[in-house]
């Protein structure tokens, strides 16, 4: 690939720089993590960006309401923090770990009244009340690059309240050009209210403008990244906190 750092240095001090880092475990490397700043944010309450901005969690750098991605690899995991602790738990496949509390460990998701989409159908079948939402949340989970600093891997996680932008990109990775990579996804900061007139932000996604050859390379090296290392992808949830609502059932309970 062109224009980028590692190909503005000398040999010579590639080669060093090469030989610095022989030691780091790459398998041990993390994606930073877009996210996209609520009032209750740690960086909003200590005063280091707005709210509704989106942020890398890594390095601190604010892409201001709106950033561009170019997305190599999307995967589908869990978020479960009990309401009354400060742990909370992450995965990635279609069983819980052994590391989860006992009564989710080691079971499919697939099978666990708790995991969003058993609970949901409860709620529109008026067996339950949607309250704050499903104890254990589907993470839409996506692996790229903003455009402008193609070097640096991110992570983006969608969930509740932004899940419709995680099926509308899903829909433009399939269908918007041959390649998850063909275009580039924009996102936007989008103001919403809960019930008590409470303000928090959902992610907006549409199509940009289509990549160019060095972009598409680029995204052909991190998709064979992500790829290698798919067994070890983390999920992530969202902080906003905001629960979203059940789809509207088909002759069952209409929660609002």
């Amino acid at each position: 690939m062109t224009g980028t750092a590692i190909e503005q240095v000398s040999e010579q001090e590639q080669a060093l720089a090469t030989s610095a880092l022989a030691a780091v475990d790459t398998g041990k490397l993390v994606f930073p993590v877009v996210k996209l700043t609520q009032q209750l944010t740690k960086e909003v309450t200590s005063g280091d960006v707005e709210s509704g901005h989106f942020l890398n969690a890594l390095t601190g750098e604010d892409y201001g309401t709106s950033v561009d991605l170019v997305i190599c690899h999307y995967y589908k995991g869990r978020f479960y923090s009990p309401r009354d602790e400060d742990q909370s738990y992450v995965a990635n496949g279609a069983v819980a770990p052994s590391s989860w509390p006992e009564k989710y460990a080691n079971q499919a998701f697939a099978d666990l009244p708790d995991a969003e989409e058993n609970f949901r159908a409860r709620v529109n079948a008026g067996e339950e009340q949607w309250g704050s939402g499903p104890p254990i949340t589907t993470t839409h989970n996506y692996i790229g690059y903003v455009p402008e600093n193609p070097d640096l891997p991110v992570r983006l996680s969608l969930m509740r309240s932004s899940a419709p932008a995680a099926d509308k990109i899903n829909t433009l990775l399939l269908f918007g050009g041959g390649t998850p990579w063909a275009k580039v996804i924009h996102l936007e900061a989008k103001s919403r209210s809960d019930k008590q007139d409470r303000p928090y932000f959902v992610v907006q996604a549409s199509q940009a403008g289509a990549t160019d050859a060095d972009q598409r390379e680029r995204a052909q090296e991190l998709a064979r990244l992500a790829q290698e290392r798919s067994a070890e992808l983390p999920a992530e949830g969202e902080e906003s906190g905001k629960a979203a609502k059940p789809d509207k059932p088909a002759g069952g309970l209409d929660v609002s």
